[in-house]
């Protein structure tokens, strides 16, 4: 059993590893934001490559969020911004992801949730009888596009990242299937943690382990920088994992690795559209870290939320300029900080 003066030591034993923790992710954050300042340690860095894709199903989708945002942006409950961003998220992410934002807003009307607006429950069931016979084109144009790419057993390592466990597995078992299972791995949820660290380290130390596809559940905590190309599949309505997703690639190392090339695919969607510009020319999040500037974003997003209840997708370019020039009086003020 654990002693008394064990069991006093425990909180002060928790209190140092956090206090480590920390200092070792700040520590991570500033090497990231003063790269240019540090010689002989290599902090890759990130250049963004942006695709047009065509769907045609993407008017579907638009079509949905554009009206039940329509019926709602009048609601004055503070919950309907709550769930405007969670159908923004699906929107954003594609079919899959939409259809379960939709099933999630009707269980809770279901179980008593009240509807922002007349109609709402039966436009949202409706949407999902559209959804179901419509696919996001995304798959098929990467399966073309890494046709040619990894078709020999040597090459530039690739990492693709998905906020859809499902669409994730399924574009795993597709690439899987044509170039082979050990040219091909995953870390997904559901997996066993001994498979996926098997998966991460495979892709690490295997010359002719090409791809990795991760979910969610990967945008933390692993490390990727094996990788020189990371392929989004979808960019979700959240700054920070798009941050933390890209600081899997965008890594130190003891060796310059040269840029990660960042992938991101725009299709025909003034919604998809909007939100790449805004974080592209706005957040700049493809050119530098924005670890730093967590607090100025979280205000930023809740007011950039709104607005886009209210006024739709021209809310993004509305508030870009206002945004980018107070991110960078940030990062001038925590350069600032760092030098004293």
């Amino acid at each position: 059993g654990v002693t008394g003066v064990q069991t006093c030591a425990l909180p002060i034993l928790r209190r140092i590893r956090l206090l480590l923790v920390e200092k070792h992710r700040i520590g991570r954050r500033i090497i990231r934001m003063r790269r240019d300042a540090i010689k002989d340690f290599y902090v890759r860095g990130r250049e963004v490559r942006e695709t047009e894709l065509v769907d045609e199903g993407r008017i579907v989708i638009d079509g949905i969020l554009d009206r039940w945002r329509e019926g709602a942006m009048y609601v004055k409950d503070e919950s309907v911004f709550n769930v405007f961003e969670e159908l923004l998220d699906g929107c954003l992410n594609g079919p899959s992801r939409m259809m379960q934002k939709i099933d999630q807003r009707v269980q809770d009307i279901d179980n008593g949730a009240s509807p922002f607006f007349e109609g709402e429950k039966d436009l949202l069931q409706r949407a999902v009888g559209q959804l179901t016979s419509h696919r996001t084109q995304r798959r098929d144009y990467l399966l073309r596009l890494l046709d040619s790419e990894i078709a020999f057993e040597r090459g530039p390592k690739l990492a693709i990242a998905a906020s859809d466990t499902t669409e994730a597995f399924e574009l795993y078992e597709c690439l899987k299937n044509r170039f082979g299972e050990f040219r091909i791995v995953a870390s997904l949820n559901g997996m066993s943690q001994e498979v996926a660290r098997a998966s991460m380290e495979m892709f690490a130390t295997k010359s002719d382990c090409r791809v990795i596809v991760v979910d969610r559940d990967s945008e933390e905590g692993c490390n990727l920088q094996s990788a020189t190309r990371l392929i989004n599949f979808d960019l979700p309505f959240n700054i920070n994992r798009i941050e933390q997703r890209i600081g899997r690639v965008d890594r130190y190392s003891d060796r310059d690795r040269g840029k990660v090339k960042v992938e991101i695919l725009s299709e025909n969607s003034s919604w998809v559209q909007g939100w790449h510009h805004f974080l592209r020319e706005g957040v700049e999040i493809f050119d530098d870290s924005v670890a730093t500037l967590q607090l100025p974003l979280v205000g930023a997003m809740a007011d950039l939320t709104k607005s886009l209840l209210w006024e739709g997708n021209s809310a993004f370019g509305e508030k870009l300029e206002n945004l980018r020039a107070n991110l960078r009086q940030e990062r001038k003020r925590v350069a600032n900080l760092e030098k004293t």
